[in-house]
């Protein structure tokens, strides 16, 4: 077999083991070994290609439907370059026959790798294959709450390192050894961290109050063609504000009389524009203070264009929040705003924070939410195939900020979060007739 065969061979080794982790978490932690061979002993054009087929296998099913065809393709472009740059880049300053290189080799290039993925604007699904794998894991996850979910890639990348200095076998001389301890100290530590925060999250969780909450999904009719992220702004009868009240305005009720003090609405659960925006959210006050509730509601501005949504409380208006990272087809932003807050009323009073769908992808709701505590409220939008990728992912924004999170998705999971990352409760509007009323209790 020639170096480059050897490549080829060792980055589909390594891609294939990280795309195989998505059901077996544990070949995460030794995903990278084959690459960190390749890095230790091929050139750096040779490590270069390992790198490059590695992490265009390991990005592709973060884009896992049709819809994202055009991102797959960019994210698999972007994800070559930069795996195969840094692993070039490692490759040429490994020093020659220094096994212990390996692990603070493997996972420097875990990390470094990553990062421009996520500088062009993509969310973690995306940008962080290897630690997505271990969304089941809640005291992996943990490790997040250090700082970042690129903290368990590193965790990841040290295993890989251990896994690397071992595969590239001879005896172990002095340097190995330490490095070895070395990497089993880090590893212990920060999965002794993860472990006893996901302890302290769950014993925190249980201690709290109990509010009532609710997640309220009235799909509308299917729009013909393919079922993607655009349903809603395909289907007409989004764009017929009176109607979709009147689709909504009964199950708010049921809702509210299951006794949820919270009632959050998927995203673009209507089209409006500047003469029926009021119009929608005039109903919005009117469901708010019959019921004595408050209520998270989206809607799409067609005048504007805007992605966002009002929250309103029996007294009126309590916050307004624009989408902060809109996706391919939406408006873009020219300036950055907090997530939403408010003080919900009440005998107890309730922070509230709200984001919308892919915003929960994104480490800048992360201090603000952890700061005002209490629910994080998500209104999303999903589709068939990629659904389940997208209610996983939840857990790291619930974990990381150390709240409650609910989600209400249309044509996807509408779920609960404890801050333990714990899934409460949980429903899908596709597996029925386009309905969700998810009542449930969340610790806040």
């Amino acid at each position: 077999m020639t170096e480059w065969q050897t490549a080829v061979f060792l980055g589909l080794f390594s891609g294939g083991l990280g795309v195989a982790a998505l059901r077996a978490p544990l070949l995460a932690w030794v995903a990278l070994g084959p690459l960190g061979v390749a890095m230790a002993s091929l050139s750096p054009g040779a490590a270069a290609v390992a790198g490059g087929v590695a992490g265009a296998a390991m990005t592709a099913p973060s884009f896992p439907t049709r819809t994202l065809r055009r991102l797959l393709v960019l994210g698999a472009v972007v994800s070559f370059a930069s795996w195969a740059g840094v692993s070039a880049g490692i490759a040429a300053s490994w020093p020659e026959g220094e096994r212990a290189w390996a692990v603070v080799a493997v996972p420097l290039f875990a990390v470094v790798a990553t990062l421009p993925l996520r500088l062009a604007g993509a969310p973690r699904t995306a940008t962080n294959p290897l630690a997505r794998t271990q969304e089941r894991w809640l005291s992996v996850v943990h490790i997040a709450r250090l700082g970042s979910d690129l903290c368990v890639t590193a965790a990841l990348g040290t295993s890989a390192g251990v896994a690397t200095l071992l595969a590239l076998g001879g005896p172990l001389d002095r340097a190995a050894v330490v490095a070895l301890v070395a990497a089993g100290l880090l590893l212990a530590t920060a999965l002794g961290y993860g472990a006893l925060s996901y302890r302290d999250a769950t014993r925190r969780a249980a201690a709290q109050r109990r509010v009532s909450v609710a997640a309220v999904v009235c799909d509308g009719a299917d729009p013909g063609g393919p079922l993607d992220g655009l349903w809603p702004l395909r289907s007409p009868e989004y764009a017929d504000v009176d109607a979709t009240v009147e689709r909504y305005e009964r199950h708010v009720a049921t809702a509210a009389a299951a006794g949820a003090r919270v009632i959050v609405l998927p995203e673009v659960a209507v089209r409006v524009d500047r003469a029926s925006r009021e119009i929608w959210i005039d109903a919005v006050r009117s469901w708010a203070k019959k019921h004595a509730v408050a209520i998270v509601a989206p809607y799409f501005d067609h005048s504007r264009p805007l992605n966002a949504l009002v929250v309103v409380g029996p007294d009126g208006l309590l916050a307004r929040y624009e989408k902060q990272h809109p996706g391919p087809l939406e408006p873009k932003r020219s300036e950055r705003m907090p997530p939403g807050l408010a003080e919900v009323g009440g005998p107890e009073g309730l922070a509230l924070s709200t984001v919308i769908c892919v915003d929960l992808d994104y480490g800048d709701l992360v201090r603000p939410v952890a700061r005002a505590g209490g629910l994080l409220a998500v209104p999303a939008n999903d589709w068939p195939g990629y659904e389940l990728l997208h209610h996983r992912a939840a857990v790291w924004s619930a974990v990381m900020s150390g709240t409650s999170v609910l989600r209400a998705t249309g044509h996807g999971i509408s779920a609960a979060y404890d801050p333990a990352g714990h899934v409460l409760a949980e429903q899908s509007s596709l597996s029925g007739k386009g309905l969700v009323v998810l009542v449930t209790q969340i610790p806040a």
